[in-house]
């Protein structure tokens, strides 16, 4: 919600009216700040009182002058009027990214969980995810995962930086050339799921999930890894990295529901 205030003096000891009103202009044309474009809202009650107030999902995103123009009219019919103005820019909040079903959700950022070694770890943005303005569709947003092995002692990642999830995994080199060869050249078409012994990456268009195979993460001591889930939207990145501790015996992954029914007697006493 947005909330703008002006604050104004009459010096009029024989006023008969005071008429106030807001205008909203839209500019298209940020290099120069000309080609207004007027915006008239229906039901707004504030557009007539000192105070106005926009309500979410009110204005685009975009570039806006808002006037508040005050005419005030005195006994003897003289009229006179004074304005005012300010700027303000609509942007996009962002987006709470989110890949992993958690016992409490928890959006961007940097997360960490345990698991053991013959636990799978499925990676889903499109269900956790979430637009803060409610405007995009989660479902055409094209995530991208990348992973690194973290040294947990001083918080430095192990060797170069991750480009492909193959940088975690204990496969041969040869493997790995023709996998990463063999993801860019179906990556064109419509669909396609590449699955191997460590992970299995499902794609449809711009759609992506991933699921880390159990086994294929392999307990290294004072080691992490870092998964790292990220998308393209509104000219911003957004992503969030998931810690991975792994341990030789796997902990439950356990999520509770509690449900309470209650019963009232009439005229129940109870002593």
């Amino acid at each position: 919600m947005i909330t703008i205030s002006s604050m104004s003096q009459i010096n009029c000891p024989n006023l008969l009216s005071n008429t106030k009103v807001w205008s909203i202009y839209m500019i298209t044309d940020l290099t120069t700040g000309g080609n207004e474009k007027q915006i008239f809202l229906k039901n707004n009650p504030t557009f007539a009182y000192a105070q106005l107030v926009l309500q979410p999902q009110t204005l685009s995103y975009g570039v806006y002058r808002i006037v508040f123009t005050m005419t005030t009219i005195s006994t003897d019919l003289t009229k006179s009027s004074s304005q005012d103005e300010t700027f303000i820019e609509i942007t996009p909040s962002g987006l709470g990214v989110s890949s992993l079903k958690l016992s409490k959700p928890m959006y961007g950022g940097s997360i960490e969980i345990t698991r053991g070694t013959n636990q799978s770890i499925p990676f889903n943005p499109y269900i956790f995810t979430y637009d803060i303005d409610n405007m995009a569709v989660i479902s055409t947003l094209a995530f991208n995962y990348s992973c690194q092995l973290i040294d947990q002692e001083q918080s430095v990642q192990v060797g170069s930086t991750a480009t492909t999830l193959d940088t975690c995994f204990n496969s041969s080199s040869k493997t790995l050339l023709f996998l990463r060869v063999f993801i860019i050249y179906l990556s064109k078409m419509y669909f396609f799921t590449s699955q191997k012994d460590d992970y299995t990456l499902y794609k449809s268009g711009n759609y992506a999930t991933l699921t880390i195979n159990a086994g294929s993460l392999k307990y290294l001591p004072n080691t992490s890894y870092e998964v790292y889930v990220s998308t393209f939207y509104m000219n911003k990145v957004y992503g969030q990295k998931v810690l991975i501790n792994i341990v030789d015996d796997a902990p439950p992954v356990l999520f509770m529901e509690l449900s309470i029914s209650l019963i009232y007697y009439k005229n129940l006493v109870l002593s």
